[in-house]
């Protein structure tokens, strides 16, 4: 019998940190402050649990994912802008009770622009110590293909 998971997101409205006019962020309407897989439609047990946190203008900082109702921290996701707003890296931690911090560096993942446009990503896993990277090209400001590089080979 499969199983059939359903999606709870909670929305997060943020008020604005000066207190004046509107005291919702325009920035933070509609952003997912969490989201719980549950174990079927009828149930109330808890999968698992991501967690977003976004700065001031909006961007996502950070994803958390916990096992069940934030029982324990699984994994989490940093990510990096420039001053422009583009993203620029992405460090995705994996828990690991053998590690000091009890996290693992498992993904790590750069982010390539010409103007405003991504041309290409790259992806080191250094734990496996091997890495993946994308091409974008583009027409008229439109993609046009992408190409995936995996352990050197096209995709």
């Amino acid at each position: 019998m499969k199983r059939a998971f359903l999606l709870v997101m909670i929305f997060a409205l943020c008020s604005n940190s000066q207190g004046q006019g509107n005291p919702i962020s325009q920035n933070s309407i509609g952003k997912v402050k969490s989201k719980k897989r549950l174990a079927s439609v009828q149930s109330t047990r808890v999968l698992d649990t991501d967690e977003f946190e976004y700065d001031s203008t909006g961007r996502l900082m950070k994803q958390m994912q916990y096992m069940g109702d934030k029982e324990m921290v699984i994994q989490y996701d940093i990510f990096k802008y420039d001053p422009g707003g583009r993203l620029m890296f992405k460090l995705g931690y994996h828990a690991n009770l053998n590690s000091p911090t009890g996290f693992d560096l498992l993904d790590s993942t750069e982010y390539f622009y010409l103007g405003t446009l991504l041309v290409s990503e790259k992806t080191i896993y250094p734990m496996a110590q091997f890495a993946d990277s994308c091409s974008y090209e583009y027409e008229n400001q439109f993609l046009k293909k992408k190409s995936k590089y995996s352990r050197g080979k096209y995709e």
